[in-house]
């Protein structure tokens, strides 16, 4: 049995919902926004791209088919078709948290929005993006992550989750 699992991975312009910690070569503790178009051309230059549950498990990429991306501008829609037993029981009993997604950034703006504070913002104008994966057992990063299951012979929605559509300033 197969279910296909769809739906905006990330939403463009819209801030994480964490705060990253500080690591070698950046300036400090950061929240992020991943800006329009960012992954259209990782898209269209990556030839496999990885679907994973939780960042852990592989059970998928777009190179052997089961995974669909595309950035259309409002953010990054994925398009899954899932056969892992484990995530068909999680996603039937609603337990499907939203997505994830793991990129290195190619063209980012640093800025403070207070020069006071230490906490900075990034700007993501440009990305490769490395995964995307299937939030079951974690959290997402990002707000407005949606996610849409249809059972395959069916060939219509089942269940419908809206997640994490959280609308910040």
């Amino acid at each position: 049995m197969s279910i296909v699992i769809e739906g905006y991975v990330n939403i463009a312009g819209k801030r994480s919902n964490c705060e990253f910690p500080a690591y070698p070569g950046v300036p400090g503790r950061f929240y992020e926004v991943i800006m329009p178009d960012a992954f259209r051309m990782s898209l269209l230059q990556t030839t496999c791209i990885k679907l994973k549950v939780d960042h852990t498990r592989v059970i998928g990429s777009t190179h052997s088919g089961e995974l669909q991306l595309t950035d259309d501008g409002r953010g990054l829609w994925a398009h899954a078709l899932v056969s892992d037993p484990a995530v068909i029981a999680a996603a039937r009993s609603g337990c499907i948290r939203g997505w994830s997604f793991a990129f290195i950034g190619e063209q980012s703006e640093w800025y403070r929005l207070d020069p006071r504070e230490k906490l900075y913002y990034r700007k993501v104008k440009r990305a490769k993006l490395l995964e995307v994966s299937l939030m079951i057992e974690k959290d997402a990063a990002y707000p407005g992550t949606t996610v849409n299951v249809k059972n395959v012979k069916e060939e219509k929605p089942w269940s419908f989750m809206k997640l994490k559509e959280i609308l910040r300033p």
